[in-house]
This record gives C-alpha cells, structure tokens and sequence, in this order.
C-alpha cells in the first residue's frame, strides 16, 4: 500500500517498480470495465497495446472477476462518472484490502481527484489518458498522484482510437 515510504516507483526496467516488498513487474492491468466506461477503455487499451505489448491487458466485469488474479503486478484501473461514485468506493475498499494496485481516471475523477485518491487510489488521471497512462507503465510517478490530463492536452489524433488487435473498437 501507498503508506510505505517511497512506493511505488520503478526499478533499472520497464515495467517493474520496487515496493517495500521488493521489485514487482506490472504483469497485468485489469480494466473494470462498465456499460458507462467501454470507450474509454478502447482507447486506453489502443494506447498501451501499441506502446507495450508485453502487459496482458484485461477486462473485469465485476469485482470477483478481478479477485481471481494475483495482486502481485496487477493494476486495476477504474474509470467512472459520480453516479458510479458508490459502486467504485465499495470495490475499492475491497480490492485495497486485498493488496491492489488501483489507479483511476473518467469524468469524476477529473472533477474530484483528491477525494478518489482519499478512497485509496494510488494514482488519479485527469482528462485524458492515453499518454499519461504510458507514463504510469513507464514509471514516470508525480509526486501529488495526479496525472494531468488537462493542461497537459495531448493531441489524440495520434493515438489509436480502436485495437482491432483485442477486437475493440
């Protein structure tokens, strides 16, 4: 958990990052996917697909589906508006208790970063995430936990916006 000193930050390579556990490789990141929330995962998986293949990108329906894999190199990233504010904090407060790596971005994060990261969310992204997200895999970590989507606008004509790949578009 985010309590122990300088955790996480990435070790020598791509991907891993060292914990108070030691050097952990992101293996996973688990997408918590909603009828509310698919095209923004299509995009977000476009981008990290065409940036690292070597991560298996994963869509969780529910929260037992995410409890099925190790939380050892998973992320579970959440994307949400406030009407799913309730829903996200129950599963949050299980899945931190599990020992998750959670991130988070979507409309109400943009809004309210600071009260998502209080739920315990180890990093926030506001508006945009298709670079930002490769920083996170790259190990590039803000000190605040907030990645600004916002007045760091990225033109999105350069990231894919489907990945016929893993058959989202």
């Amino acid at each position: 958990n985010s309590h122990y000193g300088q955790w996480p930050y990435f070790g020598n390579s791509k991907n891993t990052w060292r914990g108070w556990w030691g050097i952990v490789e992101i293996k996973k990141l688990i997408f918590r996917y909603t009828p509310t929330n698919r095209y923004s995962i299509t995009a977000l998986v476009a981008s990290i697909y065409l940036y690292n293949k070597n991560i298996d990108l994963i869509e969780a329906r529910s929260l037992n589906d995410i409890l099925n894999y190790n939380t050892k190199g998973t992320v579970v990233l959440f994307s949400f508006m406030s009407f799913d504010f309730e829903s996200v904090k129950k599963e949050a407060e299980i899945l931190k208790k599990k020992g998750y790596t959670l991130i988070a971005g979507g409309p109400h994060t943009t809004a309210m970063p600071q009260q998502v990261l209080d739920m315990g969310f180890d990093y926030v992204f506001l508006g945009d995430g298709e670079e930002n997200i490769r920083k996170f895999i790259s190990g590039e970590y803000p000190e605040n936990k907030i990645y600004d989507g916002i007045s760091n606008r990225v033109n999105l004509s350069k990231f894919p916006p489907f990945c016929p790949e893993k058959n989202l578009y």
